[in-house]
């Protein structure tokens, strides 16, 4: 069920139908095995149908995602990944942000991401920065404001919070030597990396 959410979620698939999943037909169906839940996913039609994994790759890198569902695609992907002999990912979900890197036009930005001469190469960018691939799950406690404020005081400092604010985070952490650099190549690989994560191994079908 988790997997089907989730890719759902990355998808951005319509939930008009959700009322039609959660039926008397599931609800009081028996169906309380993996084999018999997965069974009626894969049965679903329509808006309900289970996102393939080549509509998986398209949404991870094409779908604009907001910062709250960023945050529950990376919180749950973290926890899975901390699920091991080190220990599992012990803060909760309300002490964690998801911040976009590469932010949108603004004063402090073009120092460090001048706009593209090229106004496709701009456009491209702008889809980009609201992908997946952009967004980093960050340990912030109280910080939020900080952040907020550091994204417009420019690069060094979003820079300085992001690292700090990175620890006890494995799925950002590995990623921040690549930030002092970051572009959206860094955006596009990031995104073919994880999606390929979602359909072989954290929510695959």
């Amino acid at each position: 069920m988790e997997s089907y959410l989730v890719r759902r979620a990355i998808c951005k698939t319509s939930n008009n139908n959700y009322s039609d999943l959660f039926s008397e037909q599931l609800i009081g169906g028996g169906k309380n095995t993996l084999d018999s839940l997965k069974e009626y996913i894969e049965e679903r039609e329509g808006s309900l149908v289970m996102p393939s994994p080549s509509k998986v790759v398209l949404g991870v890198s094409n779908s604009k995602i907001d910062e709250q569902t960023a945050r529950i695609i990376y919180y749950l992907y973290e926890t899975k990944l901390t699920k091991t002999s080190e220990g599992i990912f012990m803060e909760s979900y309300n002490t964690c942000l998801a911040e976009q890197f590469m932010p949108k036009s603004c004063a402090a930005a073009d120092v460090n991401w001048p706009k593209h001469a090229d106004k496709d190469l701009e456009a491209n960018r702008q889809e980009l920065i609201g992908t997946l691939g952009n967004y980093f799950l960050l340990r912030v406690d109280d910080n939020e404001k900080a952040i907020k404020k550091a994204h417009n005081e420019g690069f060094a400092k979003k820079l300085s919070c992001m690292l700090g604010w990175c620890n006890n985070v494995r799925s950002s952490q590995k990623l921040t030597p690549t930030l002092a650099g970051w572009s959206e190549k860094d955006i596009n690989v990031r995104n073919n990396s994880f999606a390929k994560l979602v359909n072989e191994n954290i929510w695959n079908v």
